[in-house]
């Protein structure tokens, strides 16, 4: 038998006991578990009488409460969804509704209308604007409710002209702060996460305000009222930013619009050239520019041969025609044409015109764009619950006061939100630089069932694993050996531990490496170190063939071709060997970086064992599109993970006695 109380009241929300007695009755107390802290919210008390409750679009509008409608057009229409629920035990029967003045009015009056218990009745509740003016009115509902025989839902509406819109060219003239209203039809929506842009026959212009990104698609006829506004000028200099209709911050100003539907007009992009890009005439419009090819930027210099990897997020490219003429092409972090691989050869690129410090840039909106294939990662419609995930990432100089990202605190935010956004259940970190903000950090991750520790070494940048406890039970930790310089002793450290996903066990040795940069003025001593290092470490983990090996780190090189004077890769040995599989080598055949934009050097490697697990396709380099400027403000690295399915179920037996000798037990 199972029983369970719910002291609840009508006060709101409330936190409470949960008791559930199993096999005997309810207060036996050696059969009691307890479940405190539970939350419940929208819950119905059903009264004895017949109860009135209303939702404007899906809030709660108790009577007296106000709904206000977004700006509207004089002359034009806008809706909500007005919801009546009856959460009495008897019948509800509402006998009229009625309004106080004019400017609403319902799809369908509310008179004779009978609301079973517990049941509901919806209908479109309009605003029609006659005259420019702030509607104020009353919607009455008189229903046998004893409680509120009279319902009363507040109604409020802005509007404004569309018929005073000016040109979008006469706009874009006027002083920063003047109020306009322009009308036009959208070439952007939300496709770059903001701003959205429009344009009419004579020029386009920007507009920043959340409410009408989400709002509109591309072909939309709009129009908005607001001031005029800069994004991405100069510090200390105006005018050679974005011009936008937008807010300034910390302004009660709102930015006003309206949708016409009958008015969708897709506008074409309109064909130019590099030079007459830089004419500045084309900011915020729909361009197509032909034949022109893709280059990487090289310390800020277009580079000599064209880029042929796949695109990386908030990352700008150059575009070159055949005279030699430069432009930016600028790829969004919101767009699908990140992880895309770049298009070859002279192409077409379509795109709407920004512009940040004095220069114009190219944004494509989607993969369509450039006429490039989406990188479709497979089996992202099975839960992270039913797989095991692992990521390599090294947090540049993490919690370091005079080394990497300037601002500490804001590097510790990003980094707690990227663990938690990825959530997976292993993470192998490299340049842990500070003992206590890692402390702090994993004390942050403890609600999130997190746990981890620091390789035990003096140097200044260490590894480190963080685990999630409600997968992951720990066996060991220690060295694979001391052999190797690694950098000056970062020796790999392993993690032995038994991993559980829906129900399936396996022991897991994973191994976390960061391996010698290339930092000395002999990059040849740095590539034989790693090169001897790898061959060390292979000979370690040939061994040990019958368990489930997985490596992962800062390889700091690429597994294809070295990093350093297109030498063969210091890591060949494992990409030869079958009884490995680098799981990583396809992000780097597809020309995914994961430092910064130059190189991919983050890895993972499973075993003869361990590969048989992996879910081929899922590896992928994150794109932390949810953290602002993360390149300077998180780590110059970005993290690399995969996923893994447990096929068989195999026992939890003692740790063998080579298992103990290899490692420290944890607690």
């Amino acid at each position: 038998m199972t029983q369970a109380i719910f002291p609840i009241n009508a006060a709101g929300n409330h936190r409470f006991q949960l008791i559930i007695a199993q096999g005997s009755p309810l207060g036996t107390r050696n059969r009691r578990v307890n479940i405190d802290d539970f939350q419940i919210t929208n819950y119905v008390q059903v009264s004895e009488n017949p109860a009135l409750a209303a939702e404007m679009n899906g809030t709660a509008t108790p009577t007296g409460g106000r709904f206000t409608y977004s700006s509207t057009a004089v002359g034009q229409s806008r809706s909500a969804t007005l919801l009546l629920r009856n959460t009495g035990a008897q019948a509800l029967t509402i006998s009229s509704s009625s309004f106080g003045g004019t400017g609403f009015r319902l799809a369908t009056p509310l008179e004779n209308v009978t609301i079973p218990s517990l049941g509901n009745q919806t209908v479109q509740l309009f605003f029609e604007p006659t005259v420019l003016q702030t509607y104020d009115d009353s919607l009455r509902i008189i229903s046998n409710d004893p409680a509120t025989p009279t319902y009363t839902i507040r109604l409020s509406g802005p509007t404004f002209d569309a018929s005073t819109a000016i040109s979008i060219a006469q706009a874009r003239t006027l002083p920063l702060g003047t109020n306009v209203t322009v009308a036009g039809w959208i070439t952007v929506g939300n496709e770059l996460g903001g701003p959205a842009y429009l344009q009419d026959a004579t020029a386009g212009i920007a507009t920043f305000w959340p409410a009408l990104h989400t709002s509109v698609q591309t072909g939309d006829s709009v129009v908005v009222s607001g001031p005029l506004g800069e994004f991405g000028n100069t510090p200390g200099t105006l005018g050679d930013g974005l011009r936008q209709i937008s807010v300034p911050v910390g302004s009660s100003d709102q930015i006003l619009f309206t949708v016409f539907p009958a008015g969708r007009r897709v506008q074409s992009p309109k064909t130019t050239t590099i030079p007459q890009l830089k004419e500045g005439g084309l900011e915020a419009q729909l361009i197509e520019m032909d034949n022109v090819t893709i280059y990487p930027y090289v310390n800020l210099m277009p580079g000599t041969t064209p880029f042929t990897g796949a695109f990386q997020a908030n990352v700008n490219y150059a575009l070159k025609d055949a005279a030699g003429n430069v432009a930016q092409l600028r790829i969004d972090n919101n767009t699908n044409l990140v992880g895309a691989a770049a298009p070859s050869g002279p192409i077409s690129v379509i795109g709407v015109v920004g512009r940040f410090r004095g220069e114009y840039q190219i944004l494509p909106r989607s993969a369509s764009d450039l006429v490039v294939d989406i990188f479709e990662i497979p089996f992202e419609n099975i839960p992270k619950s039913k797989t095991f995930e692992a990521v390599t990432w090294n947090i540049e100089w993490f919690g370091s006061a005079g080394n990497g990202p300037t601002d500490e605190e804001i590097q510790f935010t990003n980094a707690l939100r990227v663990i938690r956004t990825i959530d997976a259940d292993l993470y192998a970190l490299q340049e842990i630089s500070n003992n206590t903000v890692f402390a702090r950090l994993l004390d942050s991750l403890r609600v999130n069932n997190y746990r981890g520790f620091v390789a035990p070494i003096s140097q200044s940048q260490k590894t480190a694993f963080i685990y999630k406890t409600t997968t992951i039970d720990s066996l060991f930790a220690d060295f694979t050996s001391t052999d190797g310089q690694w950098g000056g002793g970062r020796y790999p450290y392993f993690f032995l531990f038994n991993a559980t996903v829906d129900g399936v066990v396996q022991r897991i040795r994973a191994i976390n490496i960061h391996a010698k940069a290339t930092t000395s003025q002999v990059k040849q001593e740095d590539y034989d170190e790693r090169l001897s290092d790898s061959q060390i470490l292979k000979s370690y983990m040939d061994i040990l063939t019958t368990q489930n090996v997985l490596l992962l780190g800062d390889f700091n090189d690429d597994v294809t071709t070295s990093t350093v004077n297109n030498l063969p890769s210091p890591y060949l040995n494992f990409v030869q060997d079958t009884n490995y599989k680098v799981i990583t080598k396809s992000l780097s055949d597809r020309g995914q970086t994961s430092y910064s934009s130059f190189s991919n050097i983050d890895h993972i490697v499973a075993n003869v064992k361990m590969k048989t697990l992996h879910l081929d396709g899922t590896e992928r380099i994150e794109n932390p599109s949810y953290v602002g400027n993360y390149l300077s403000s998180t780590s110059d690295h970005f993290p690399v993970w995969t996923r893994f399915a447990f096929a068989d179920l195999v026992s939890i037996e003692e740790p063998s006695d080579e298992e103990r000798a290899m490692g420290i037990e944890l607690e």
